[in-house]
């Protein structure tokens, strides 16, 4: 099943590399990803992959635990998020 995610990660470091580590380390192809730069310097990034609906429950806890990921939102159709998961670790 292919699945889109956006995440908001601080621009900052090597961010995107720990992020695509974790969709490497577990071994699903990134089918599509754009990014985007916005002026409050953090990285906005859709990802589209396949997986199944376990394994995306899975992925975006995992997304979370990245130390500079602010939201991640998984993304049902094109047009609206489904669900917004919010990191624990967020500082003021």
């Amino acid at each position: 099943m292919k699945n889109t995610i956006q995440i908001s990660l601080k621009n900052r470091g090597d961010g995107l590399g720990r992020l695509i580590g974790v969709f490497r380390r577990r071994g699903y192809q990134i089918e599509s990803l754009s990014m985007t730069i916005d002026q409050a310097d953090s990285m906005n990034i859709v990802v589209d992959f396949s997986c199944n609906p376990l394994a995306l429950q899975q992925m975006v806890q995992h997304i979370n635990k990245l130390i500079d990921v602010m939201t991640v939102e998984v993304v049902i159709d094109d047009t609206a998020p489904a669900e917004i998961y919010m990191p624990a670790h967020q500082s003021a």
